[in-house]
């Protein structure tokens, strides 16, 4: 069991989030309806972006103007989902990685929404959603380097103060999802300027999917939202 948790100062920024623990999840084998599912959302999104303008896209914008309240440039720390429409843009693609995290890539694309995922087995403890305080240790994934979390940003830690997520932007390399992984925690973060039920219908979308081409099931759900 993990328990998750938003602290007041990180409510107070706006954010949103819908996190649940998934148990005896396949993320190792491709199925082939998990690659025509694939297929399908990929050419969806490519003709849903084709020609977006994402500078005034309310779900982008609302992401921008979160980094913005925190002094941090966007351009700099843009959002998981904002990377994700640039590489699909750039390639007509996006990366295949592992089973789910395919499945809540092309959800993230669908629903304009930053989801990421952590493998329980490699927590310490539970999580939270709280602001750094600049002592966190951080090991971000694709650098061998151990580094401290500024402080005064969002991120989302673990029980020994180490940081899982920093911003929604980068992702640590030590709870990164691992073909081996069956207990996942799934995070759907929103912003002040979207509506608790999108998040909601992001989340459970994500959810159904993984559990429809993934297996396992779901045992824990924790829901801080702004109603």
């Amino acid at each position: 069991m993990v328990d998750f948790q938003m602290t007041h100062a990180a409510a107070n920024l706006g954010l949103q989030v819908v996190a649940v623990a998934l148990e005896d999840v396949n993320n190792k084998d491709y199925t082939p309806y998990l690659h025509a599912l694939r297929k399908v959302k990929l050419a969806q999104a490519v003709a849903a972006y084709q020609g977006c303008d994402l500078d005034s896209d309310p779900h982008i914008g609302g992401y921008r103007r979160l980094k913005a309240s925190m002094a941090r440039s966007w351009k700099r720390f843009p959002v998981s989902v904002e990377n994700l429409i640039g590489t699909l843009r750039r390639n007509g693609d996006i990366p295949l990685i592992s089973p789910v995290v395919d499945i809540y890539n092309l959800m993230s694309l669908e629903r304009r929404i930053s989801i990421g995922a952590h493998d329980i087995d490699r927590l310490e403890g539970d999580v939270r959603l709280d602001i750094t305080r600049g002592v966190e240790r951080f090991a971000p994934l694709g650098a061998e380097e151990l580094a401290r979390a500024p402080a005064g940003e969002f991120a989302y830690l673990d029980d020994a103060d180490r940081v899982l997520c920093r911003m929604d932007c980068r992702q640590s390399r030590e709870t990164c999802l691992q073909p081996s992984s069956r207990r996942i925690l799934l995070i759907v973060q929103g912003h002040a300027d979207m509506a608790a039920e999108s998040v909601r219908a992001a989340a459970n979308s994500c959810i159904d999917l993984i559990l429809t081409y993934c297996g396992g099931d779901c045992t824990q759900r924790f829901e801080c939202l702004h109603e």
